[in-house]
């Protein structure tokens, strides 16, 4: 399925909603819109080394609006020497 405006526009508001107290968890690098099985939802981006009960406490459910956790490892590249 791709990721139509009219749906990412419908999920936004919920995102901007949680956004910062998704991102004040500890492990979670990043919040963004995305296809979270067959449906427009909220993706949470946690580093891989995240325990497990830190990823519990984000919900699988907003207002509605499906929430899926992925592990994201960020890795610096380029840099001056």
């Amino acid at each position: 399925m791709a990721l139509s405006a009219a749906d990412a526009e419908r999920v936004r508001p919920v995102k901007e909603q949680v956004e910062d107290a998704f991102l004040a968890l500890p492990g979670v690098t990043g919040v963004d819109i995305g296809e979270v099985g067959t449906v427009a939802g909220i993706v949470v981006y946690v580093d891989p080394a995240t325990a497990a009960a830190d990823r519990a406490r984000v919900p699988g459910e907003v207002s509605g609006v499906p929430v899926e956790v992925r592990e994201l490892r960020v890795e610096l590249q380029g840099g001056a020497s």
